[in-house]
């Protein structure tokens, strides 16, 4: 009998941490996206990549010259930003670790210019637990306004 609920609260327990982990992913994978996406809308122009190619950073220039350019990049295995001279700030937690970063730049000829983003997160698992192994990868499409 105790064996049987020992092993239900086991089992109970890992399945709160899977859903926690995966919340976490998520979570921080949707504001990395809407950060980058909501940037790129507001960017007067694309520096990099160039149109045609893709990258695993993007430089936008920004009518802010203070804030301008603005990077995004891929740096020890984590999202940063950073804007004009200022320092790299991670968007990931140390929770997290970036996988993969793409961005494509498919700016029609004579159009303001679109971006496709391609993440890919996963939760950090040190102690090779089950219950920690989640990756997503999020998607999404930006145009300038």
């Amino acid at each position: 009998m105790i064996g049987g609920i020992a092993s239900f609260w086991h089992l109970m327990i890992v399945s709160q941490t899977r859903q926690r982990v995966m919340s976490e992913v998520e979570q921080e994978g949707l504001f990395v996206m809407n950060v980058i996406t909501q940037t790129i809308r507001n960017a007067d122009s694309i520096v990099l990549p160039s149109i045609g190619s893709s990258d695993s950073m993007i430089s936008l220039d920004v009518s802010d010259a203070i804030l301008g350019p603005v990077i995004f990049d891929s740096i020890s295995g984590s999202v940063k930003i950073k804007e004009g001279s200022g320092s790299y700030i991670s968007l990931t937690s140390s929770h997290v670790i970036l996988s993969h970063l793409e961005f494509y730049n498919i700016s029609p000829t004579g159009s303001p210019g679109a971006v496709r983003i391609e993440m890919t997160l996963e939760r950090a698992n040190s102690d090779n637990k089950s219950e920690y192994e989640y990756a997503k990868t999020f998607y999404a499409t930006a145009g300038l306004r």
